[in-house]
């Protein structure tokens, strides 16, 4: 009976404690449990559906001998959708994780987000997007993370996204241009520089 007592009272507390972690007070509490069960909970959940996506389009795909083979051996729509009509549900599963993540951890608080794992929610938002074909929402994912999180420990990742969403709507002027001026900057790690390089590479390989 006393053991039952103390996991009534255990949930209680933490009851109390997790109603008590708003997202409109900038605190310790409140950022540490959202931004823990941001990571570990919902992004998580959302990165596990992106893979499990992609795992289904690279198994789908077949190489065209043909014509000279893409870097980005995927089978992706290049039609400028903005639905998300027959979208994959491993995709649909992400892209809901990913919103949610904004919507239920976000904490934008006098103009400045206190959640340091919403950049990483956007950054899925867009690769999920772009995954399922719909390139122009996707490009909005990544440009807001520029424009929102300047100071981000992504914005390299998401400038190269950015360039690869370019380059599926067909401007390969202005991810020729991106690409190389980040590349020159050479503050790179090693897969984003790897990553930034093979998709100048497509680049030019649509250009002839």
């Amino acid at each position: 009976m006393r053991c039952t007592f103390k996991h009534i009272l255990s949930f209680i507390i933490l009851i109390s404690i997790f109603s008590s972690c708003s997202r409109k007070k900038d605190k310790f509490l409140n950022r540490n449990w959202h931004s823990l069960n941001t990571k570990y909970n919902v992004l998580y959940n959302g990165n596990l559906a992106l893979e499990a996506g992609l795992k289904e389009i690279e198994e789908s795909y077949k190489d065209n001998y043909w014509k000279i083979l893409p870097v980005e051996r995927l089978s992706i729509s290049d039609e400028f959708s903005t639905e998300r009509e027959k979208q994959n549900p491993n995709f649909d599963r992400a892209e809901e994780k990913a919103v949610k993540a904004v919507q239920t951890h976000g904490m934008n608080i006098k103009g400045k987000e206190k959640n340091p794992q919403i950049d990483e929610a956007y950054i899925l938002l867009g690769q999920t997007r772009y995954f399922s074909g719909r390139f122009i929402p996707a490009l909005e994912a990544f440009n807001y993370i520029l424009f929102k999180y300047p100071a981000s420990d992504n914005v390299n990742l998401a400038k190269i996204w950015r360039a690869k969403t370019n380059l599926r709507l067909q401007n390969e002027a202005i991810a020729i241009e991106n690409l190389k001026d980040i590349i020159e900057k050479n503050n790179l790690s090693k897969n984003d520089q790897a990553e930034a390089q093979a998709t100048l590479a497509q680049a030019y390989i649509n250009t002839d």
